[in-house]
């Protein structure tokens, strides 16, 4: 987002495979069917995630959003290489991170995100080992602490 683009009430991430900030933005008055114009922005820190994205409960809702403190959570790759796996962390509005936690996931393998609530689950599987079939997991994370459970899904 830069200045003088539109913000909508809902806006989707997009694989763009970019690395991304936290910003805080001034906006200008909601007009008709929620959108706003972005006047200006200021980074909230300089660290950078690559495609980074809120987690929302679903594809026209809001980023999940927690308190005590005030913060969202947010999933963005270990890295730029092709099997980083997927990272969560607890992201305050100022910017800082509360925690973060490494699901073990391929990226770009996670089949769904199941979130609703502070407890997201990520399905999807490890990242690739020459020769071998990646194991399916099931990881779920408490979204106050960062703990990490991970169960895998074969039987």
């Amino acid at each position: 987002y830069k200045p003088k683009s539109w913000l909508q009430p809902v806006n989707r991430a997009e694989n763009a495979k970019v690395v991304r900030r936290m910003y805080e933005g001034q906006l200008g008055p909601e007009l008709e069917r929620g959108n706003r114009q972005i006047l200006g922005t200021t980074a909230l820190s300089a660290n950078e995630y690559f495609n980074a994205a809120f987690i929302n409960s679903g594809p026209e809702s809001q980023p999940i959003r927690l308190s005590s403190p005030d913060s969202f959570l947010m999933v963005y790759s270990a890295s730029s290489a092709y099997q980083a796996t997927l990272m969560v962390a607890r992201v305050t509005t100022a910017g800082d991170i509360i925690w973060k936690a490494d699901t073990g996931l391929d990226r770009f393998l996670v089949k769904q995100i199941l979130a609703d609530g502070p407890f997201p689950v990520f399905v999807g599987t490890r990242p690739a080992v020459p020769n071998k079939v990646s194991e399916p997991l099931l990881v779920s994370i408490n979204g106050q602490t960062g703990s990490v459970v991970t169960t895998s899904l074969w039987q």
